[in-house]
């Protein structure tokens, strides 16, 4: 998920001028610090981290092929030997494992409403007193009510077609409110420094996304066939739809765990 500074930069741009504010306007990285990261991706932002600051890496991926991917990046890099990538649930890592930055940009969507307490607790545990979380969630309306009520449905549709379609097997935790994500922040100890609504950065991104797949449609037809194509292009087109018209929306959370 990007930030943009305007309605017609382009893709890469953003992602670029985005590396640099989470460093350093947000995080403020410095090279003593220990980062955590539970959203691997392709490894975008442990290359840049690793590249620009000389701090050690735990970075969690789910993904072989992903993990796979950012291993080869830090090679070329030449930074692997400070970036650890692991293939689990980061529940799972060494309880004594301390960091004092974290950073969870996607994966929160797909841990489930069920489980956010566990989640945030494990995240206090990790953390040195004093360290630092930057966490992305997308969150429902505190209530479908009024002129919100027109989303119930849609939402519903939507929680039922990623759970199905695109991430089988998975949970999410749409329903959950901004309130439920603080409720649980609260409970396992950590404070809250700042809180952004991004749904408008979120949409764009999805949005570019979407035209990113149109353009490759040839490619996708020919390796994966149609259907996969036409799944992943209502996707793409839906969340950016009912993010920008408030369905769900997208928050980023700076948290803290205070020092006692």
């Amino acid at each position: 998920m990007h930030r943009f500074s305007d309605h017609d930069e382009s893709l890469d741009n953003a992602g670029e001028n985005d590396l640099p504010r989470i460093a350093q306007e947000m995080l403020h990285i410095n090279a003593d610090d220990r980062l955590l990261n539970l959203s691997t991706g392709w490894g975008t932002l442990e290359l840049y981290l690793g590249s620009q600051f000389p701090l050690f890496i735990t970075t969690v991926s789910p993904s072989q092929e992903q993990a796979q991917h950012a291993y080869d990046l830090m090679e070329r890099a030449g930074i692997s030997e400070r970036v650890q990538i692991e293939t689990c649930d980061f529940r799972d890592l060494p309880p004594q494992e301390q960091f004092t930055k974290l950073v969870c940009l996607e994966a929160l969507d797909w841990v489930g409403q069920k489980n956010l307490g566990d989640f945030f607790q494990r995240c206090a545990d990790v953390l040195v007193p004093g360290g630092t979380a930057l966490i992305y969630c997308t969150t429902s309306p505190s209530a479908f009510t009024g002129s919100w009520s027109q989303y119930l449905g849609e939402t519903l549709h939507y929680h039922l077609y990623t759970l199905t379609t695109i991430c089988p097997g998975r949970d999410t935790a749409l329903f959950a409110t901004l309130n439920d994500y603080l409720d649980e922040i609260h409970r396992a100890g950590l404070e809250v420094d700042l809180i952004e609504n991004i749904s408008l950065d979120a949409s764009m991104t999805y949005a570019r996304w979407f035209e990113n797949w149109d353009q490759a449609r040839h490619i996708i037809h020919m390796r994966y066939g149609e259907d996969v194509y036409r799944q992943w292009e209502l996707y793409l087109a839906w969340s950016s739809s009912i993010l920008l018209r408030g369905g769900l929306s997208k928050h980023s959370l700076l948290l803290r765990k205070p020092i006692r």
